[in-house]
């Protein structure tokens, strides 16, 4: 099993949610630690307008805060 780190608290920049750390991947979980975003992503911007910059290898897109890419 992975060990899961919290990589951060619950702050204004994911609002009701806190990243984590699995491996080196970051993802987001909620207040009751229910993930919300897998721990796929090698960087996680912070949220604004209910979105978040991610970038995965090479490509960096956004997505909303359930995991879903979003089109720009």
């Amino acid at each position: 099993m992975e060990h899961v780190e919290r990589a951060g608290v619950h702050s204004e920049h994911y609002p009701d949610l806190a990243l984590v750390k699995v491996g080196e991947k970051y993802g987001l979980v909620d207040k009751s630690g229910k993930e919300t975003v897998k721990p796929i992503y090698d960087e996680i911007g912070s949220i604004a307008s209910g979105t978040m910059e991610v970038k995965l290898g090479e490509e960096t897109f956004r997505i909303d805060t359930q995991g879903n890419k979003v089109n720009e």
